[in-house]
Order: structure tokens, then sequence, then C-alpha cells
């Protein structure tokens, strides 16, 4: 078996990359299966996400997320 060593950058680069692609997929309206009963998204879920990323990037690459994302 072999180790990987990761940097903490490369980690926390991770964690971005994943939270980012989970605020993607829970930020839409989603439709129940066979039916017209629309659900929106989790907007306390959203904020949270979002909370981590403020904490884990900087100033500069939040304002350039927020501004993709809107």
């Amino acid at each position: 078996m072999k180790s990987v060593t990761l940097q903490v950058e490369d980690v926390d680069q991770v964690v971005i990359d994943e939270l980012k692609d989970a605020y993607q997929r829970n930020n839409k309206f989603d439709r129940v299966d066979c039916s017209d009963t629309v659900i929106e998204p989790d907007y306390e879920l959203l904020k949270a996400i979002q909370t981590v990323l403020e904490y884990y990037m900087s100033a500069d690459e939040i304002k350039v997320w927020n501004e993709n994302e809107k």
C-alpha cells in the first residue's frame, strides 16, 4: 500500500473544491419525480457552505467566486 503525503494547502484546496461543488448542486430548484412539486434550494445549507468557504478562501477568491455564482 502506498501512502500519499499532502501539504496543508493541498487539503485546503480539496475542501474548497468539494464545497464549491456542493454549493452548485444544492443551489437550484429541483422537481419531485412524476410531480409538479418543486423543491427550493436549502438556503440555510447554502449559507453554511458559503461561511466555510469564506474561512478557507481569501477575500479576492471569495469576490471572484461570488461574481461567478450570482
